[in-house]
């Protein structure tokens, strides 16, 4: 029996301690995962957004990601505390430094080719 973890993004729930059995199929945990959220419809995601279609594939506290509907996209898991990088800085960043403002590939290759001076 394993224990794992389920988040649904599109209802913000999480329920801890959702257990499976090695044996079950994903017919058998796809009720228990609809009952658990009091959805109409479940499918079910590993945290890279790939559905999950053996049951048996899941580890010890694995986090799930649950879709609600049919039409849901399911995106790539990550801590709440992760901020993606859309393109405008915030106040926080020095527009005095030497790569501001510039591309995010050029600003790469920028501050590898600064720190490879200074060893």
């Amino acid at each position: 029996m394993v224990n794992v973890q389920l988040y649904c993004p599109s209802t913000k729930k999480t329920v801890e301690d959702f257990y499976v059995t090695p044996f079950q199929t994903l017919q058998q945990v796809l009720p228990s995962v609809r009952l658990a959220f009091d959805i109409k419809y479940a499918a079910i995601y590993t945290t890279e957004a790939k559905p999950i279609t053996e049951p048996s594939t899941l580890q010890e506290d694995q986090r799930v990601l649950v879709a609600a509907s049919a039409m849901e996209i399911m995106l790539p898991d990550s801590p709440s505390e992760w901020v993606l990088y859309d393109g405008e800085e915030g106040d926080d960043v020095n527009m005095n430094v030497e790569c501001y403002g510039l591309q995010w590939v050029v600003s790469i290759r920028c501050s590898f080719s600064t720190s490879k001076e200074r060893h």
